[in-house]
């Protein structure tokens, strides 16, 4: 090794035994070190940090004793001396500079056993370059980009022949593209989950029917599927079973997250396996989460986590990732697209890296325009789920993107902007001014024409408590004819949990804004359409 080349190791060391914390926030490995002694201290204080805190003389012994050959060579490297010593060879503060040094050593390396000649010159632009020389001012992604800017020079669709001069008609091989699906960028999201009953029929649930053609599903050409809520307002739960739409679409998920583990969304998916596939409505996330359940609930568990483990083991991963970078998260993404090949992606809560800097619109402008651009270079669809602004919380009634924080900016590179809020009580009184006048859209009797057909309201916890000869007179009166099994569909039940979604922009360009009614099950995570709203109130509510 050169010994510019032992000391950008050394510098990491000496950072590390300054402060052993730092071997957590970095996915160091061993193979990193070249140099024997640098190797030997990095995998000693690996070994320490799982149960020091601080590394003195006396730690040190301790813990080299415990083996033979592990004291051997810790003495052979010159004991508590050489750690006195490579302690001074850095400042702590310049850690990020050195750890990239080393990861950019070793990815000149890996060039170099690759078959790329760093050491050749090479043309670009008329100049002659010889990259080594050129790695030095570098960061290790700028080398990295480097590699990628000569891959992407050399291609047919160079920076000098992306232009296409096209006529404005449609061929016939365009027609017969887009007639079979072929030319589609977009996938659906309205069938949530897809089984064969015992009885091998094949069954399906539907949840976003209207949504799915209102938003022409999920595309990666046409901007960012954005969602957007206060705390609690649906915008994760809906991610999520947007998600599992993708995968029933043929599409590969990543679902990342920086807010909720993975034990969240293992709960909330088996309990809506229990209850979709199985028809057993008694476990609910809770239950899951402490696997409290009765004989027959903990067969039908065990049932449906062999389904999720059969049917998603290929199809739908989850990544908890603790700091949000979205450079990071954008190289993570890459990876799992171009090695396996996933298509589909849930970045769970879009935010700034620092929500107390001073720039947290600065960055989330900049990291969504990233995504975007992302997302049309490797067709990339995503879903971004973020927060609405403080300010929004509780007070607006009529959600639109001026809601999100750094609105303009964030939403021009939008496709689809969803938003979502709680509703009071009096949205579903009838005798309110804020009455919502929820309907449903059904065929008129003139062929092709549709009419709005209102939907009562019920409070099913209230009729529980009526004599059953009673419920049972009413239930046949208030569905005027109707089957019993069209009775939930008649109604709003003001005893569930809803949510009201403002559908601000689809990708299809639609000025016409669009309020839907969405049914939240807390004990499942189910979300699914119910109906459309007739009346919004515009002014501020009061919770």
């Amino acid at each position: 090794m050169e010994n510019n080349e032992v000391m950008i190791e050394a510098l990491v060391i000496s950072c590390i035994f300054q402060d052993i914390s730092l071997i957590d926030e970095y996915p160091l490995e061993s193979n990193y070190f070249e140099n024997p002694k640098c190797k030997f201290f990095f995998e000693l204080a690996t070994g320490m940090s799982k149960g020091y805190k601080d590394l003195n003389e006396i730690t040190v012994a301790t813990f080299v004793s415990k083996t033979k050959d592990l004291k051997k060579k810790y003495e052979d490297f010159g004991s508590w001396e050489s750690i006195v010593n490579v302690r001074k060879l850095a400042e702590i503060s310049n850690f990020d500079k050195h750890i990239d040094d080393l990861f950019k050593q070793n990815l000149i390396k890996e060039l170099g056993n690759k078959g790329f000649n760093i050491n050749k010159k090479i043309e670009i632009d008329g100049e002659e370059i010889r990259p080594k020389e050129l790695f030095t001012d570098l960061t290790c992604q700028e080398v990295y980009e480097f590699y990628e800017m000569l891959l992407a020079d050399t291609s047919i669709e160079t920076s000098g022949n992306d232009l296409k001069v096209e006529d404005l008609y449609y061929t016939d091989e365009e027609i017969e593209s887009i007639e079979s699906g072929e030319d589609d960028t977009s996938i659906s999201y309205d069938i949530t989950m897809t089984w064969t009953d015992e009885n091998g029929k094949e069954r399906y649930k539907r949840n976003f029917k209207n949504l799915n053609n209102v938003t022409d599903g999920i595309g990666y050409d046409n901007g960012i599927f954005l969602l957007a809520s206060a705390s609690g307002g649906g915008k994760s739960t809906t991610a999520f079973q947007m998600a599992l739409g993708m995968v029933e679409s043929g599409e590969k998920c990543l679902f990342i997250s920086n807010e909720q583990g993975s034990r969240y969304f293992k709960n909330m998916l088996s309990a809506y396996v229990c209850s979709t596939v199985f028809n057993c409505h008694t476990i609910t996330r809770r239950k899951v989460k402490h696997l409290d359940f009765t004989e027959y609930e903990r067969d039908i568990f065990r049932k449906a986590n062999e389904f999720i483990k059969e049917k998603y083991s290929d199809s739908l991963k989850f990544i908890s990732v603790i700091d949000f970078n979205i450079d990071r998260i954008l190289k993570l993404v890459k990876k799992w697209r171009l090695t396996y090949n996933f298509q589909g992606c849930v970045i769970e809560t879009f935010k700034s890296s620092n929500a107390e800097e001073n720039n947290t619109v600065g960055e989330l402008v900049e990291g969504s325009r990233k995504i975007d651009k992302f997302a049309k270079k490797y067709q990339v669809r995503f879903i971004i789920p973020m927060q609405l602004k403080t300010s929004t919380n509780m007070k607006v009634s009529y959600l639109t993107s001026s809601e999100i924080a750094g609105s303009k900016q964030v939403t021009e590179v939008c496709g689809t902007i969803i938003l979502f809020r709680k509703i009071i009580p009096d949205e579903l009184n009838p005798e309110s001014k804020l009455f919502l006048k929820p309907f449903k859209w059904v065929m008129d009797e003139a062929p092709g024409k549709y009419k709005k057909k209102y939907l009562k309201i019920k409070d099913s916890k209230s009729e529980e408590q009526q004599p059953i000869e009673r419920r049972r007179r009413r239930r046949i009166e208030d569905v005027s004819g109707e089957t019993d099994s069209n009775f939930d569909d008649e109604y709003v039940d003001t005893s569930k949990t809803y949510r009201l979604a403002f559908v601000d922009k689809a990708r299809e360009g639609s000025d016409d804004k669009k309020v839907l009614l969405l049914e939240l099950n807390g004990n499942t995570g189910e979300v699914s359409e119910k109906c459309w709203v007739d009346n919004v109130y515009t002014g501020q509510l009061s919770y």
